[in-house]
């Protein structure tokens, strides 16, 4: 029978080739954690977390519900995905996917990813359902409403500056916010926290960490990023079904093994980019409480994300 060769096949031959520093520096960490120190371990998510997919198929009871739950909500870690071809020269850069994790004391932690290549119901003015179109762009105006605290690996508004063409937030509407570069904060913070470090002493000021490095030395988890980059303009949920136009029947090709590894490689993209959002949002936690920590404050980790600054925005940790 025919090899077939999944997405994941692809993505791994290309990354040999063109990023293949990415694999390495990904592998070390990898082989630190499985094979020389057992107390190292892959990067973990709450048990009882939510994911909800945000496009063309989401109810629009969800897309109320969500809109409603996002009123009563002030703080947010965003991130942002692109479908950035690995050859060298390319110009694709696609922006695809925006992640948004919705921070409550007292409900199941929650991810929205927002797949904006396929938020419209159709392509002919006919059958297009535009208000299921306005509910997605009011539950963005809602997070996106004066005085929430929006948290991001990096400039907030230089991540979704982007994605302005999709017409679901504006520049002035980011300008309303409290934006927060956690990645500022926390090399700030691991200078004075860790002054011997010899990545600290070593670090040129300008010299940016990963948030899978950061991850690394503050809890000592890997972060996975083998898919990083993947193709995010595929449609990664699979009530989409998307993969269905990239199967090209032969008689060698076996459509439930094409099927079974193109949900697996669709289920490591949704992993990765919700592991980020709370990657992202446990060092934001760690960092506040070990500032407040520091003023000789008690705090609970479950009021740390509640604590508002006394200066205005974009104030340093």
């Amino acid at each position: 029978m025919e090899h077939y060769e999944s997405s994941l096949d692809k993505l791994d031959q290309l990354m040999q080739r063109y990023r293949r520093q990415d694999i390495l520096r990904n592998q070390h960490y990898e082989d630190l954690s499985q094979r020389y120190y057992p107390f190292i371990k892959a990067f973990q998510l709450p048990l009882n977390h939510h994911c909800i997919y945000i496009h063309r198929l989401t109810s629009t009871e969800m897309l109320n519900n969500l809109i409603n739950l996002a009123s009563e909500i002030d703080y947010f870690t965003i991130d942002t995905q692109h479908h950035i071809e690995v050859y060298p020269c390319a110009s694709d850069d696609v922006p695809a996917i925006i992640q948004i994790q919705l921070h409550s004391t007292n409900r199941t932690p929650l991810v929205l990813l927002i797949e904006v290549l396929y938020l419209q119901t159709k392509f002919t003015t006919r059958t297009r359902d535009e208000s299921k179109e306005k509910k997605i762009k009011e539950l963005f105006q809602q997070i996106f409403s004066p005085n929430k605290h929006i948290y991001a690996w990096g400039n907030p508004k230089e991540k979704l500056s982007s994605f302005y063409h999709y017409n679901l937030f504006t520049s002035n509407d980011l300008d309303q916010l409290y934006l927060h570069n956690v990645h500022d904060y926390f090399a700030q913070w691991y200078k004075i926290a860790y002054p011997h470090s010899l990545i600290s002493q070593t670090r040129t000021r300008n010299e940016p960490y990963t948030l899978q490095t950061s991850l690394f030395l503050v809890f000592n988890e890997w972060l996975n990023t083998k898919v990083q980059y993947g193709s995010w303009k595929c449609g990664i949920d699979t009530s989409l079904k998307t993969y269905h136009r990239c199967f090209s029947p032969t008689p060698n090709k076996n459509y439930y093994q094409f099927l079974r590894k193109e949900i697996e490689y669709r289920q490591m993209l949704q992993m990765y980019a919700v592991n980020n959002c709370f990657g992202i949002s446990r060092l934001m936690f760690h960092i506040l409480q070990q500032w407040l920590l520091s003023l000789g404050k008690e705090v609970q980790i479950s009021n740390v994300i509640h604590y508002k600054r006394k200066k205005n925005r974009q104030t340093e940790v």
